[in-house]
C-alpha cells in the first residue's frame, strides 16, 4: 500500500530510514536509542574525480554517518543537505521479526525550517496536482497549478516526466497524454520558482493535501507543516464528520459545478469549499447551514427524480452529488412504494395458497378413499401412493408462501 504520510514527511524536513549497524560507517555507537541535535551535512572529497562521499557530523565532530554514491536512496536524501548545519538525528535500535537476533536502527533525520525568515506576501495559495500515478515514489508530476486566496493563477504549468514514459490509467482520469507533455520542461527546472511561492505563503491549502504533498516532498521541495491545510478533511469533519469526501461532491454542495480533473480548476473548486469552511468556522453560522441542509433535503423529497438534462452541459452530472436529502428523500419515497406493492402481493399471495391448499385437501380425500375402497388392489395403492406425494408437495408449497408472507410483513 502507497505510504503518502512518509513522502510527505519529505516536504516537512522529516526523513525516515534504517541502517544495519555492521554495514554501517560511523564513529558512534550505534545501538540504543540516541539523539543528536545542531548536527550538519558535509561532503568528503574523493580521489580521481570520483564523486564525494557525504556524512552527518555531530556537534561534537562525531561523525554519526558516512554515506557513499552507490547508497542510493540515502545519497540522494543527504546532498540536497550539504552544508545545512540544522539537522538533529535520532535513532532507536529494534530487533528482526524473524527472531534471528540481528538488530537494525530505526532512523530519523530532522531539517530545521530552512526559511523562517522568509517574508510572508502572499496570505493563502491553493495547490493541485496532476500526476501519471498513485505512488509518488515511482510516479511523477504532469501538472501543477497554483492560486492565491482571490483566484487568481500564481503558476499552471505542464512537465514532462523524467523516467515515466505512458500513464495509460491516469491518462483516462486526467486526459493528459504523452504526447501533451512530449516537449515540456521538467519540474525541477521550476523548482527555485515553486519553492519561492511556497515560501511566500501565510497558509497553503489542497484537497487531500497529503496527496499531492507526497509528490512534492520527493521531489525535495520544502514547507513548513503549519502552514498546510487539507481542506478535505476539514470539510468532511463539519458537514459529515468524517475525513473523506470527493471534491465535485463538496463543491457541489457550495453550489460550484466544473469539470473535475484539471489541477486549475480544482484548484478553483478546492479555494470555493475552503472559503465555505472558512465562512463556517468564522462567520459562525452554523444555525444557517443546518437550515440551508434541511431545506435541501425538503426540496429533494418534493421532487426526487432530477433529471441530468435539466443540467446545463458544462455539469457534471446530477448522479455525483447525491447527498444525504436525496438518499432520506429516495429512502423514504421506496418505503411508499413497497407498503403500496406489498397489498398487492399479499392479495395475490392469498389466492395462490388457497389454491394449493384446495388441491392438498382434494388430493388427500383421495387417497384415503383410494386406500379404504381398494386396499389389495396394486394399482389404488399406486393411485394412493401418487396423490398422497401431490398432497405432500401442495402442503409445503402453501407452508412456503405462510412463511414468506410473515418475513415481508416483520420488514
Amino acid at each position: 500500500m502507497v505510504s503518502y504520510k512518509k513522502s510527505a514527511s519529505k516536504l516537512f524536513g522529516v526523513h525516515t530510514f534504517t541502517i544495519e549497524p555492521d554495514k554501517a560507517v560511523s564513529d558512534a555507537t550505534l545501538s540504543g536509542t540516541r539523539r543528536y541535535t545542531k548536527c550538519s551535512v558535509i561532503s568528503i572529497p574523493q580521489p580521481n574525480n570520483r564523486k564525494p562521499k557525504l556524512a552527518i557530523m555531530s556537534q561534537k565532530g562525531i561523525k554519526l554517518l558516512e554515506v557513499g554514491p552507490r547508497n542510493y536512496g540515502k545519497y540522494a536524501m543527504l546532498e540536497p543537505l550539504v552544508g545545512c548545519a540544522s539537522v538533529s538525528l535520532s535513532w532507536c535500535e529494534k530487533y528482526s521479526q524473524f527472531g534471528d537476533g540481528n538488530s537494525y536502527l530505526d532512523c530519523k533525520l530532522c531539517v530545521d525550517s530552512k526559511n523562517n525568515s522568509a517574508k510572508i506576501t502572499i496570505p493563502r495559495i491553493v495547490l493541485d496536482t496532476e500526476t501519471t500515478g498513485l505512488d509518488p515514489i515511482k510516479d511523477e508530476i504532469i501538472q501543477l497549478s497554483i492560486i492565491d486566496g482571490n483566484g487568481e493563477t500564481l503558476l499552471n504549468e505542464y512537465y514532462k516526466p523524467k523516467k515515466v514514459t505512458e500513464w495509460p490509467e491516469a491518462q483516462r482520469v486526467n486526459g493528459i497524454s504523452p504526447e501533451d507533455v512530449a516537449n515540456k520542461k521538467h519540474i525541477v527546472e521550476d523548482f527555485d520558482k515553486i519553492q519561492a511561492i511556497l515560501d511566500a505563503a501565510g497558509e497553503v491549502c489542497a484537497f487531500n493535501a497529503e496527496y499531492d504533498l507526497a509528490f512534492l516532498g520527493e521531489l525535495g521541495f520544502y514547507l513548513d507543516e503549519s502552514k498546510v491545510t487539507d481542506t478535505m478533511r476539514q470539510y468532511g469533519k463539519i458537514f459529515y464528520g468524517k475525513q473523506f469526501i470527493k471534491l465535485t461532491v463538496a463543491a457541489a454542495e457550495c453550489d460550484y459545478y466544473y469539470n473535475a480533473h484539471d489541477s486549475l480548476a480544482d484548484c478553483k473548486a478546492t479555494l470555493v469549499v475552503q472559503n465555505r469552511v472558512d465562512e463556517y468556522l468564522h462567520v459562525g453560522n452554523k444555525n444557517n447551514v443546518n437550515e440551508k441542509q434541511n431545506n435541501n433535503a425538503y426540496e429533494e423529497e418534493q421532487n426526487i427524480n432530477i433529471h441530468e438534462e435539466e443540467l446545463p452541459s458544462e455539469h457534471v452530472p446530477t448522479s455525483q452529488f447525491v447527498n444525504k436529502g436525496q438518499h432520506r428523500a429516495k429512502k423514504q419515497a421506496k418505503k411508499v412504494l413497497t407498503s403500496k406493492n406489498y397489498n398487492f402481493r399479499s392479495f395475490v399471495r392469498t389466492l395462490i395458497a388457497l389454491f394449493w391448499t384446495a388441491i392438498t385437501i382434494m388430493c388427500t380425500l383421495i387417497t384415503l378413499g383410494l386406500i379404504v375402497g381398494s386396499p389389495k388392489d396394486p394399482t389404488m395403492l399406486i393411485g394412493a401412493a401418487f396423490t398422497g406425494t401431490v398432497s405432500v408437495v401442495c402442503y409445503k408449497k402453501v407452508k412456503k408462501l405462510k412463511r414468506n408472507e410473515s418475513s415481508e410483513s416483520s420488514n
